[in-house]
């Protein structure tokens, strides 16, 4: 990710952002020639409504500007990025997921070390007060060893294209936190965006059929047996 970032100085946020968010598309690619995970036509759907979604987001949003380095750098990132979710689903199937986690966090260590002490970071850190090292270690544990444990248990579990729109949901979450505790209204097209990543993390589960016949299932429970039995079949699922 760091390369990611670096691509800042070089394109522009929302540009890089934007091809970045393509990452379900070369994930899925990059899970059927090495794990040969099949492409579905339910996976083809819901990574399409999940591109719309993103589309939507940045819609009227300017790309362009920016050097070709930036690109490149961008799309290594997404190549990276993709290959280490199907290297998750590779190793998941054959290891226990918090070993795992530990062993990546252990390397990263291993490989980020030199980086801190040439960089002089140990001073900077040893000034920092007891207030900003407790929500460093908080965040840390928050947005990085939490959601990569729950993302490596999780690789056990589903595909690897379902969990590449999965992740796109944070965008939506996003979107909510800013609305619900910064006061920042989303714009329509930014909405319209989350809304459409939303149906292509349910679709990438659910089939429309299973959606549809769900429906009417539920719809024939709630007619005979009243609301109450339809919201203990929503909680039974």
């Amino acid at each position: 990710m760091g390369l990611f970032y670096l691509s800042f100085n070089y394109i522009p946020i929302n540009r890089a952002l934007f091809i970045f968010f393509t990452y379900p598309i070369i994930t899925s690619i990059l899970a059927h020639i090495f794990i040969n995970e099949p492409i579905t036509k339910q996976d083809i759907i819901s990574i399409s409504i999940s591109f719309i979604g993103i589309v939507a987001i940045f819609w009227k949003t300017s790309l362009s500007g920016g050097t070709l380095i930036g690109d490149v750098m961008v799309i290594i990132s997404v190549l990276m990025w993709s290959g280490y979710i199907v290297l998750n689903r590779y190793t998941a199937l054959r290891e226990v997921y918090y070993k795992q986690t530990f062993w990546i966090f252990a390397f990263s260590l291993i490989f980020l070390l030199p980086v801190f002490i040439f960089t002089d970071s140990f001073s900077t850190f040893a000034a920092a007060s007891a207030k900003t090292i407790f929500l460093l270690i908080f965040v840390g544990f928050v947005s990085t060893l939490l959601p990569y444990t729950i993302l490596n248990y999780a690789s056990k579990h589903m595909k690897t294209s379902v969990i590449g729109v999965f992740i796109l949901l944070s965008m939506v979450l996003t979107i909510f936190l800013s609305f619900a505790f910064l006061g920042e209204e989303p714009k329509t097209n930014v909405i319209i965006g989350g809304i459409f990543i939303t149906i292509a993390a349910i679709t990438s589960v659910y089939s429309f059929d299973q959606l549809f016949s769900f429906r009417k299932y539920v719809k024939v429970r709630l007619k005979h047996e009243g609301w109450r039995a339809a919201v203990r079949i929503l909680l039974r699922r």
